[in-house]
């Protein structure tokens, strides 16, 4: 098992982990890899007998100018047949050596309970939670209310 930084050698694979990742997480099983390629600063691979096997995802976050850089840790991911392999906990001290290596704060992102066991040694400051509220919902709370905003353009 080892860690590389993806190239276009894995791009199949690549696309194919995230549609897994995607029909796990958000129940959709799509994925554009040149858009998320093209939105990263850095993305390594699991390779295993030469085939890719998870991806973890980075970007330098400043939250548009807001405050100094973080390193974001966006997804680790590990195809669920390899997940007892080595491939996560390799990802995990991988984050800690590219924080480290580039002297940015190390931000994760947690997309369910069992991700956020990757930080249970790391004394962190939580700075934010999101939610998703599907329109049908939003036009039920704001209907009789959005005709008090005028919007001029």
């Amino acid at each position: 098992m080892k860690i590389i930084l993806y190239s276009d050698k894995y791009r199949s694979e690549l696309e194919l982990l995230l549609k897994q990742f995607s029909q796990e997480v958000f129940n959709t099983g799509t994925a554009d890899v040149d858009s998320f390629v093209g939105c990263h600063w850095a993305i390594y691979l699991a390779i295993k007998d030469d085939k890719a096997i998870g991806f973890s995802s980075f970007v330098i976050n400043t939250y548009f100018g807001l405050r100094s850089h973080t390193l974001g840790n966006t997804y680790i991911y590990v195809d669920s047949k390899y997940r007892t392999s080595k491939a996560m906990y390799l990802f995990s001290i991988q984050a800690g050596k590219i924080c480290i290596d580039n002297g940015f704060p190390l931000e994760h992102y947690y997309s369910s309970k069992s991700s956020s066991k990757l930080s249970r040694k790391l004394d962190g400051k939580k700075i934010y939670e999101a939610y998703i509220y599907e329109v049908g919902d939003v036009e039920k709370t704001f209907n009789k209310l959005i005709n008090k905003v005028r919007i001029e353009e």
